[in-house]
This record gives C-alpha cells, structure tokens and sequence, in this order.
C-alpha cells in the first residue's frame, strides 16, 4: 500500500499544478486518479475519515472532468 500511497500523492501533485497553470483536462484526471488511490490506501487502513476526503475529492475531480470535456 506504500506504494500506492506514494502513487496518489504524486498523481494529487501533478493535478494540483497542472490545474493551478490551466492545463484542466489532464489536471482533472491526475487530481481523480490520485483521490482513488488515496481512496485505496484508505479502505485498507480502515481510515474512514481519510476515504470520506477523497470520495468527496473525487466528486469534485470528476465534476471538474465534466466541465473541462465540455460536458457541463
């Protein structure tokens, strides 16, 4: 899980500037990917207020998806 971890915070990373620089499209799905690995590494450490934060990240990514694919 280690790994995992360090995978969603380098993927949380890489959204959050790419988003911060306008680069929407490929910043959204960084920022989702990265919350569903945090929501991994959560689950497995029966960390439920940590899985709480990224299922609500993760709604918020794929809304942010939505709107950069011109879906919204």
């Amino acid at each position: 899980m280690k790994v995992t971890a360090w995978v969603g915070t380098i993927l949380s990373v890489i959204g959050s500037f790419t988003v911060a620089l306008g680069f929407f499209l490929i910043g959204y799905m960084a920022f989702l990917l990265g919350a569903l690995a945090w929501c991994l590494v959560a689950l497995d450490n029966k960390d439920y207020a940590l899985f709480t934060l990224n299922v609500i990240f993760t709604s918020a990514n794929l809304l942010g998806l939505a709107r950069a694919l011109g879906a919204i």
